[in-house]
C-alpha cells in the first residue's frame, strides 16, 4: 500500500485518506507484535511500582533538604537508577532532578511566605548552596525572583 502512494501525488486530502487506510490495516492486523521491551500495561506491576513510588516519595520529602542523587533514590528501594529513572518519566511524566527541583522550589516558595528568614538560609534550607543558582531557577519555575514572590504573596496575604 506504501508503494502506491504516487510521490507525483502530493494532495494532502488524498496522502491523509491513503494514511488513514494503512493505519487501518495496521491496527487490524492480528499478527502484530509490540516492539516494547516490556508490557507497560501489567496488572501485576502497577501495585509493585505504586509501593516503589510512594517509598521514594517518601525518601525524597524526608532528605531533599540534603544533596540527593539518583544513586540514592536507587539505593532506597534496592533498584538500579536506571529503573528510577524510568518509574519517574511513568508516573511524573518528569525526570528525578525535576521533581526534586520542583519539590525543592515549592518548600522555598512556602517558606518565603510563612516566615521571615532571610532568602539565602530558605535556598540552604532547600538544599542549595548556590544562591545565583537559586535565584535563577526560582525565577525560571515562578516566574519571578524569590524577593518578588515574597513582596507579592506577603501583600495578598494582608489584604
Amino acid at each position: 500500500m506504501i508503494e502506491s502512494v504516487d510521490e507525483s501525488d502530493f494532495d494532502p486530502i488524498n496522502l491523509l485518506a491513503k494514511f488513514i487506510l494503512i493505519v487501518e490495516v495496521l491496527c487490524q492486523d492480528k499478527e502484530s507484535k509490540t516492539l516494547l521491551s516490556y508490557n507497560r500495561d501489567q496488572k501485576g506491576n502497577d501495585q509493585t511500582n505504586r509501593e516503589k513510588i510512594e517509598r521514594l516519595c517518601a525518601f525524597i520529602d524526608q532528605n531533599y533538604h540534603q544533596p540527593l542523587t539518583l544513586e540514592d533514590a536507587a539505593n532506597c528501594i534496592c533498584t538500579s537508577e536506571s529503573s528510577i529513572h524510568r518509574l519517574f518519566e511513568q508516573h511524573f511524566n518528569e525526570s528525578f532532578t525535576q521533581y526534586l527541583k520542583k519539590l525543592r522550589l515549592n518548600h522555598a516558595a512556602e517558606n518565603l511566605v510563612s516566615t521571615a528568614d532571610p532568602i539565602s538560609h530558605i535556598a540552604e534550607q532547600v538544599g542549595y548552596r548556590n544562591q545565583a543558582n537559586f535565584n535563577r531557577q526560582f525565577k525560571q519555575y515562578k516566574g519571578m525572583t524569590p524577593r518578588e514572590y515574597r513582596q507579592h504573596y506577603k501583600l495578598d496575604a494582608k489584604v
